[in-house]
Parts: C-alpha cells; sequence; structure tokens
C-alpha cells in the first residue's frame, strides 16, 4: 500500500521511491535497502518549475529593486548573432589509459572522466596559446 504522495519510479525490485512537493519544484528520492530502511535520501530541482518564494522572501526581493538603467536593450540583431558556444558536443570514445594514471584519476573522487577531458582542454588551450 502506497502512501499519499509517494509514487514508485523504478518498481519493487530497485527499491527506489519519489515524493513530490505539493508544487512540484523538487522530488525526493529515498532508496531502500534490503531490510526496508531509508538508506539514502536526494533531491533533485526541477527547473521548469521554480518553487515558489516565501512571503518573507517575497517582501525582501520587493523590498530592494533592481536597477537595470545600465544594460543595453536587447533587439532582433542581438537575438540573431546569439549563439550558445558551450558546452561543445561530446563524442563517445574508447581510450586506454595506464592503470596507475587511471587509478589516481578515480583517487580523486566522483567525475574522473570530466577530469580527464579537462586536463585535456587544459592541454590543448595551452598548446594552441604557444
Amino acid at each position: 500500500m502506497k502512501a499519499a504522495g509517494l509514487h514508485s519510479t523504478d518498481g519493487p525490485a530497485r527499491g527506489k521511491r519519489s515524493l513530490l512537493d505539493p508544487l512540484g519544484s523538487f522530488r525526493l528520492e529515498k532508496r531502500m535497502s534490503a531490510s526496508g530502511n531509508d538508506s539514502m535520501k536526494r533531491y533533485r530541482l526541477d527547473p521548469r518549475k521554480p518553487r515558489q518564494l516565501s512571503r518573507s522572501e517575497a517582501r525582501r526581493l520587493g523590498a530592494a529593486p533592481i536597477d537595470y538603467s545600465e544594460i543595453p536593450p536587447l533587439d532582433e540583431e542581438f537575438f540573431a548573432k546569439a549563439r550558445a558556444p558551450w558546452p561543445p558536443a561530446k563524442k563517445q570514445l574508447t581510450v586506454r589509459l595506464d592503470a596507475d594514471v587511471l587509478d589516481w584519476l578515480k583517487a580523486q573522487g566522483k567525475g574522473y572522466q570530466t577530469r580527464i577531458n579537462r586536463i585535456l582542454r587544459a592541454a590543448m588551450e595551452g598548446h594552441l596559446a604557444r
């Protein structure tokens, strides 16, 4: 039997439940261990549904208006030239690394593939600058 507001996201095999807030702006995911205990809680924001400001937050923002006078108006020419240069498209490949190099990259924590990309980008940009 499901509690109100809870719905299964991965089915019973994975033991993952999700709880939506009333505004739908974030999701609380609970991972269930084999014994049924909550082992981890993770919140995920939905950028398409920003949360509502509290009354005190709205008052604070309203008390100090933003000065837009120094920002030039954006015309059609601006939007015709506008491009999203970052991030560049990624390509999947297989690369062979020395075991000790890979161990060092992984020992630095999560995101070793991103770290490899940043190291290679720094080397590329340093080479182009010469």
